[in-house]
C-alpha cells in the first residue's frame, strides 16, 4: 500500500482575497460623501429661507391689497375730512404677525392712501431693519355731487 502526500505550497505574501470592504475604503467613500453632500444641504438651507422670505412678501401684498380695498370702501361709504394716519395694526388671526399702518392725505374730493405692510418678526410692532415693508398706493374719490363752494 502506498500512501500519497499532497503536500500544498503556501504561497508567501498574498492572501486570499475575501468579499467585503476595507476600513480604508469604507472610510474614503464617507470622506467623499461628505465633501460631496454638505454643500448640497447648504443650498437646500438657503433656498428654504429664500423660499420662507418669498411667501411671506406674498402674503403682505395680498393682505396691503385687502387693506387697501377695505379702506377705499369705507371712505366711500363716508367720506371722512382731513388726514389721518392709523398706528401700527396687526391683522386679524391667522395673519396677527403681519402688522399694518394707513396714511390719508388729499382734499375734500381725491383722497391718497398708503397702505404699508410687514411681518414682525420680533413683535415689537415697529418695523425694524431685517423686516421687509410691503406698500401699496391707491385713490378714492367723492362720487355724487360736488359741494357747493
Amino acid at each position: 500500500m502506498m500512501i500519497q502526500i499532497c503536500v500544498r505550497r503556501r504561497r508567501v505574501g498574498r492572501r486570499k482575497r475575501e468579499n467585503g470592504f476595507t476600513m480604508l475604503e469604507i472610510l474614503a467613500s464617507i470622506a467623499l460623501l461628505s465633501i460631496t453632500i454638505i454643500p448640497l444641504l447648504g443650498l437646500l438651507a438657503g433656498s428654504l429661507v429664500s423660499h420662507a422670505q418669498r411667501e411671506q412678501q406674498l402674503r403682505a401684498a395680498f393682505l396691503a391689497q385687502k387693506r387697501l380695498e377695505e379702506v377705499k370702501d369705507e371712505i366711500l361709504s363716508d367720506y371722512p375730512v382731513g388726514n389721518y394716519t392709523e398706528p401700527p395694526t396687526a391683522f386679524p388671526a391667522p395673519d396677527s404677525r403681519y402688522k399694518y399702518t394707513v396714511t390719508v392725505t388729499g382734499d375734500d374730493n381725491i383722497k391718497n392712501i398708503a397702505v404699508r405692510v410687514w411681518f414682525d418678526e420680533n413683535g415689537n410692532d415697529v418695523r425694524n431693519g431685517g423686516e421687509q415693508e410691503f406698500g401699496l398706493r391707491g385713490r378714492a374719490a367723492r362720487r355724487g355731487p360736488l359741494p357747493a363752494s
